[in-house]
C-alpha cells in the first residue's frame, strides 16, 4: 500500500528482500524520468525502465493482497472483493432460515429470499475504504500504472521512430486485457504517430497491438533478466 501511496522511504522498510533492491531502481527511474535536465531521449528510457519494471515486478511492489490482484494467491486465483461487496451491500438468495432449516411452498419447492451476504458497511466505514480505494480498480491494476508509465515515455520520443513503436506496442501488450478503452486509447497513438514504423504497420494490419519486440522492450527483458538473476529472483506473475 506505501508504493501505491507514494511513500517510497517508508515502503523499502516493509518491502522482503530483495524487492527493496528493486523498489529503489523503481523510484530512481521514476526520478530520471521527472528530470527536465536530462535528455528527452534519457527521460523516455528511465519512465520505460519504470514501467518495465511496475509490469513485471509490480505483483511484489504493490500488489493488493486481497482483490483486486489477489498477491495472497500470488496472483493465480481471482478474490472476491470484499470492501466493494461491504460498500455496495451484496445479497445472496437463500432457502433457509437463521437456524438453517428450509421451508417450503404448497408445491414443495423451497422459498427462496434475498439476504445480505455481507455486512454493510457504516457511513464512516465507506469514507475509510474510499479513502484507501485502489486506482485502477482492476485485477493486475499494476499493469495499468505500467502502460501510463511508458506512455509518459513515448510523449518523449519523435514521430514514427521504431523505439516509439516499440513503446507504445508494450503498453498496449499490457493493458489490452484488463481495460480495453485504456488500450484504444494506445492504439490511436499507434495509427496516428508510428504509421510508417515496421512495429506500426504490423499492428494496423490487425487493427490492435500485436506481440513483438523492438530495440527498447528486448534490451529491458534483457536488463530485467539479468537483475533478477543478479538478485537470486523467481519470476513472477
Amino acid at each position: 500500500r506505501l508504493v501505491r501511496d507514494d511513500r517510497y522511504a517508508e515502503a523499502k522498510h516493509y518491502l522482503s528482500p530483495p524487492y527493496d533492491k528493486v523498489l529503489e531502481k523503481y523510484v530512481k527511474a521514476l526520478k530520471d524520468g521527472a528530470n527536465e535536465k536530462l535528455s528527452k531521449t534519457e527521460r523516455a528510457r528511465a519512465w520505460f525502465t519504470a514501467a518495465w519494471l511496475a509490469r513485471y515486478d509490480g505483483m511484489e511492489l504493490m500488489g493488493t493482497e486481497g482483490a483486486p490482484d489477489a498477491f495472497a494467491e500470488s496472483g493465480s486465483f481471482e478474490m472476491p472483493d470484499l470492501a466493494k461487496e461491504r460498500r455496495s451491500g451484496a445479497y445472496q438468495t437463500i432457502a433457509y432460515d437463521k437456524e438453517g432449516k428450509a421451508s417450503y411452498d404448497e408445491n414443495g419447492n423451497p422459498k427462496m429470499k434475498s439476504v445480505p451476504a455481507v455486512l454493510k458497511a457504516s457511513a464512516k466505514e465507506i469514507q475509510r475504504l474510499n479513502t484507501n480505494k485502489i486506482t485502477p480498480d482492476i485485477r493486475f491494476h499494476y499493469r495499468l500504472i505500467a502502460g501510463a508509465l511508458a506512455m509518459k515515455a513515448a510523449a518523449l520520443l519523435p514521430d514514427n521512430s521504431e523505439e516509439l513503436a516499440d513503446v507504445v506496442n508494450q503498453a498496449g501488450m499490457w493493458v489490452k486485457d484488463r481495460d480495453q478503452k485504456v488500450g484504444n486509447r494506445y492504439y490511436q497513438v499507434i495509427d496516428h504517430r508510428c504509421a510508417k514504423t515496421k512495429i506500426g504497420q504490423a499492428d494496423i494490419a490487425k487493427h490492435w497491438f500485436v506481440d513483438q519486440q523492438g530495440p527498447w522492450s528486448t534490451a529491458q527483458q534483457q536488463a530485467n533478466e539479468a537483475m533478477h538473476k543478479e538478485l537470486k529472483m523467481d519470476n513472477t506473475e
